[in-house]
C-alpha cells in the first residue's frame, strides 16, 4: 500500500522512477542557461563601475565634509596606488 502512495496509478514504472531515465549531470546541463549579453554587461561591468562610482562619490562627499575622517584617507591611499 505504501509503494502506490505517491503513484495513485498503482503502476510503478511510470511513477517517480520514470522520470529519472536519464543521468542527473546530463540533465544538468542541458538545463542552463545561456548567459545573455545583458546579464554578461550588468554583471562585468555595470556593477563594478557602480561599486567604484559610489566609493568616489562617499569619498567627495566625505572629503569636502570632513577631511580628516577614515574613509577620507583610504580613498586617498587607494587613489595613489
Amino acid at each position: 500500500m505504501n509503494a502506490n502512495r505517491n503513484n495513485p496509478g498503482g503502476n510503478l514504472e511510470e511513477g517517480l522512477g520514470a522520470r529519472r531515465s536519464r543521468p542527473l549531470i546530463e540533465t544538468a546541463e542541458a538545463e542552463t542557461p545561456a548567459r545573455g549579453l545583458v546579464s554578461t554587461l550588468v554583471g562585468w561591468v555595470l556593477l563594478p563601475l557602480l561599486v567604484a562610482a559610489t566609493i568616489f562619490a562617499v569619498g567627495v562627499h566625505l572629503g569636502a565634509n570632513q577631511p580628516d575622517a577614515w574613509f577620507t584617507e583610504l580613498v586617498r591611499w587607494l587613489s595613489s596606488l
